[in-house]
């Protein structure tokens, strides 16, 4: 036993004799290369160049230079150092591990701040110095919304700044490298005329004519879907197009996990604020559209019911709007045009004072992807249903979203739950659409 034990002490001391300098040196973090460290940042042939305190990021490219590396005591690995040249580079990156920066220098004569940084996805530009400052604000934990965006440098792209938002208090915030920082209201206007974010608080709707508590409401008992009340005919129509088709069993399937659960949870709604609602579907399908149905971002396609309406033989949707009040015995009809592939749903009701003339109706998407249909999309359908009678989206602005995060959390018209039962009506969206004439206080705050 003391023979092994002698001999593994010996092994020990061997080893370590042969690798004791290039332990001394793992220790002292040695750099290789024309290189040295110091407290802000690098030396590089005698230029310095200072930390960016993480606020950008490079990836490594084949065709980057490795001007030096040292070991990257106490942790593991070896820290590298690369730039696009090795004659007077713009910045300098470490990468520790991956081919992805951890830290990015720029030569200390380049005024960073003062350059054009473009907002990736567009061709806004901005000065750095005018996007965003260093903030003592501190972020709670749980925070309300967030978004991502990415800055690049406009005469050199691969210097980017990947951005990481959190909304709270009337601004947007993000930390990098320990510090908190607080984007400008000019940043912050760009993100919401470019579709980033929401803007902080709704735009105001046309309230000329309007009296008393109506103002609150502009879109109620406008146009054809005035009041959700009494007898009102669904008129489901299935639509297909260049890529997209509707079975026979995909049809039923839709309507009794889907569209029946909808309208079944809205009269139930009704009930508990003293109001009858009574639904009765009718059915048309093999219907065709001709073109790219629009969907998400901000772009709608305003001619889909015309065209279910010409599928139909009616010279326009009026004309069929008019019939089918006959048929069915009442004025009040929901017109929902269903398309079996994937895209984000809209109700399609002008605004009052807009110059857009069409007949209210949704436009409902369901998605290519398995399992069939289990009640995911009745939400959507009540949500897009209800902006036809006057509801406004309760996450329509940031401030509106805060307000309404507590109170309204599981209504349809801030979050639709993809269990429709898991949903309820509120009383702002059931004041909206007119089953309440009393508005809820919150709505009378100025950030609403």
């Amino acid at each position: 036993m003391a023979k092994r034990l002698v001999s593994l002490l010996l092994t020990v001391v061997l080893c370590f004799s042969a690798t004791s300098c290039a332990f001394v040196e793992w220790i002292e973090r040695d750099m290789h290369g024309e290189m040295s460290l110091y407290e802000g940042g690098v030396i590089y042939k005698g230029q310095k160049y200072i930390s960016t305190n993480s606020i950008f990021n490079i990836e490594l490219e084949t065709d980057d230079v490795k001007l030096g590396w040292v070991y990257n005591f106490p942790f593991n690995g070896t820290a590298r150092y690369y730039s696009y040249t090795a004659e007077n580079p713009l910045y300098i990156f470490c990468c520790t591990t991956g081919d992805y920066a951890s830290k990015v220098y720029l030569r200390e004569d380049f005024d960073y701040e003062k350059e054009s940084f473009v907002l990736e996805g567009t061709e806004t530009e901005i000065k750095l110095a005018e996007a965003f400052v260093k903030s003592e604000h501190e972020l709670e934990s749980d925070l309300l919304d967030k978004c991502q965006i990415s800055l690049y440098l406009k005469d050199e792209p691969r210097l980017k700044a990947d951005i990481y938002c959190h909304w709270s208090e009337g601004k947007w915030f993000f930390r990098s490298g320990g510090e908190c920082y607080v984007l400008s209201d000019e940043l912050a206007e760009i993100l919401a005329d470019e579709g980033f974010v929401k803007p902080n608080v709704a735009e105001k709707a046309d309230t000329i004519g309007l009296q008393g508590a109506d103002k609150l409401r502009p879109d109620y008992n406008l146009g054809n879907c005035k009041n959700l009340m009494g007898d009102v005919s669904v008129i489901l129509l299935y639509m297909n197009d260049f890529e997209s088709g509707w079975t026979g069993k995909e049809m039923a399937e839709f309507r009794e996990k889907e569209v029946e659960p909808a309208f079944d949870f809205i009269e139930k709604q009704a009930k508990e604020y003293g109001v009858d609602v009574n639904f009765t579907i009718r059915q048309y399908d093999s219907l065709y559209y001709s073109g790219e149905v629009l969907s998400g971002s901000g772009y709608v396609s305003t001619d889909v019911l015309e065209q279910a309406a010409k599928g139909l033989n009616y010279s326009s949707a009026e004309e069929m709007r008019e019939a089918l009040k006959l048929k069915c015995g009442t004025g009040n009809l929901i017109f929902i045009t269903v398309f079996d592939k994937y895209g984000v749903p809209y109700g399609l009701n002008p605004r009052r004072g807009s110059d857009m003339d069409l007949t209210e109706h949704c436009v409902i998407f369901t998605s290519d992807f398995e399992p069939q249909f289990n009640g995911y999309y009745a939400s959507e359908i009540v949500f897009c249903t209800l902006c036809l009678y006057g509801a406004e989206n309760l996450q329509a602005s940031m401030w509106r979203k805060s307000l309404a995060a507590s109170l309204y959390a599981k209504d349809v018209m801030y979050g639709r739950k993809s269990d429709i039962n898991d949903n309820n009506i509120g009383d702002a969206t059931a004041f909206y659409i007119g089953w309440l004439n009393v508005p809820p206080n919150v709505m009378c705050d100025e950030n609403w």
